[in-house]
């Protein structure tokens, strides 16, 4: 069975495992799992201690840094580029077509609506959109803040438990 972060002496301790793995922290409202995922993508500094990545200190690494080592977060919200189109917000990722195409895969109903705006979008749609970016990014790290807000239950996987790491 998985343990929730704890927080120790104002150290916060996950984990850290290519995205694929499936670690994630949990705990109650606020218990600091939003500030953890601010603090290790640069969005906000950290209070003390240090934040390192395969080994290495990013503490003081800008955000394009922590890009660069494959650090990806997916922030609280829908935060889509609202006077784009959906094809645009994937295009602001990459512009590989072929990597377009596999968050098309991911979400077909974003492939029905790759000319619309993105404000046009339902909420989950949005999300849908949000995550598909970040995913076609091929992140190594992957945060991904209330990964269920916005998505009916079919694409969340409602009942299911969250994946163990393999």
């Amino acid at each position: 069975m998985r343990r929730p972060c704890s927080r120790t002496d104002r150290q916060q301790h996950l984990p850290a495992s290519p995205a694929r793995h499936g670690d994630h922290a949990r705990g109650r409202n606020g218990a600091g799992k939003t500030t953890l995922l601010e603090s290790v993508s640069s969005l906000i500094p950290t209070s003390g201690g240090a934040i390192t990545c395969a080994g290495e200190d990013i503490t003081n690494a800008s955000k394009v840094g922590r890009r660069r080592l494959g650090i990806v977060h997916v922030e609280q919200g829908r935060t889509v580029f609202g006077s784009l189109t959906v094809m645009e917000n994937l295009r602001v990722a990459t512009r590989s077509a072929s990597e377009i195409d596999r968050a098309f895969d991911l979400f077909p109903e974003l492939a029905k609506r790759r000319e619309s705006a993105a404000t046009l979008l339902s909420g989950g749609e949005q999300q849908m959109l949000v995550l598909g970016r970040a995913l076609i990014t091929n992140p190594r790290f992957l945060l991904i803040d209330e990964m269920s807000l916005g998505l009916a239950p079919v694409v969340f996987g409602a009942g299911r438990p969250p994946a163990e790491p393999a």
